[in-house]
């Protein structure tokens, strides 16, 4: 999709996401219900849907790009070294991305053992809805970044710094922006997120209630930390931003997970991943300032 959007071609990358996905929604219905194969049919069908938009995207670049096309790789051992280099260089620029990935799995353990011992089996479902929506903020903020990185990137290599701040405050708005979004939805309709998943009458629908607001406002903090890692990736400064990463994934995170709830009860289980969204943004806030 990154790749197809920088072939000035974003509609087309859309179509594909979206194909992609109604088809795993068809397939899910299609195999759990009417063909009765249960968690195996959804496996197939997700494996399906990736197949198919990994196919639609190669008849894009075979037939259809304008820029981007495939090229066979010269043997040569300088091509090759220059080839590992190129690699080697994305690699660690995206080397961030790849931790908020890894992070996302690390904050869903440590809330489950937490959950778990604090407020047992009744905790960790209602903590399970925030795992569950966490995805959406994620995506929400990482399109923003996304569609911002190639922008500041040119721009940046060619010089023009103004373009860069102006392209920078307009992403920071948008996530904010989004991520404002997201946050006033689990502020205000909490009852009705649980509800999609607990039945009403139990304690993890009454946990659940009670904690997703106090979880939302991660949802912009978060937004605007994803949108400057994605800068620092943009500007070539990997080191930060995998730094920040780190940060708001590991170093702020599992002791808010452990410090918070000691401190002032249980509403610290729910407000651990606000304040390490938190921290992170003051400490980037600071160090940009400087």
């Amino acid at each position: 999709m990154m790749l197809i959007r920088l072939d000035g071609s974003p509609k087309t990358a859309m179509a594909i996401q979206i194909t992609s996905a109604a088809l795993n929604i068809f397939l899910d219905w299609l195999m759990v219900f009417p063909l009765g194969m249960g968690i195996a049919g959804a496996s197939i069908a997700t494996s399906i849907s990736c197949v198919a938009g990994g196919c639609l995207v190669m008849i894009y670049f075979i037939r259809f790009s304008t820029t981007l096309r495939f090229y066979r790789l010269k043997l040569s051992a300088k091509s090759l070294r220059l080839t590992l280099r190129n690699v080697g260089y994305m690699a660690r620029i995206g080397f961030a991305t790849f931790v908020t990935e890894l992070a996302i799995g690390v904050m869903i353990v440590t809330g489950n053992y937490v959950f778990m011992s604090r407020l047992g089996e009744d905790g960790v479902a209602a903590y399970s809805i925030g795992c569950y929506l966490f995805p959406l903020i994620f995506s929400l903020s990482n399109a923003v970044a996304q569609s911002a990185q190639p922008i500041i990137s040119f721009n940046y290599g060619a010089g023009q710094t103004g373009r860069v701040a102006k392209t920078l405050r307009l992403s920071l708005i948008t996530g904010a922006i989004c991520g404002a979004g997201v946050s006033l939805t689990m502020w205000l309709a909490a009852p009705l997120l649980a509800a999609i998943f607990l039945p009403t009458d139990t304690t993890a629908f009454t946990y659940a209630v009670h904690g997703l607001p106090l979880f939302g406002l991660s949802a912009v903090l978060f937004s605007l930390n994803i949108v400057m890692i994605g800068y620092y990736q943009s500007i070539e400064k990997a080191g930060r931003s995998t730094l920040y990463t780190v940060m708001r994934g590991i170093i702020y995170l599992i002791p808010a997970f452990i410090i918070l709830p000691q401190a002032i009860g249980n509403d610290g289980l729910w407000i651990a991943i606000p304040m390490a969204e938190l921290l992170t943004l003051l400490t980037i806030a600071l160090t940009y300032r400087r």
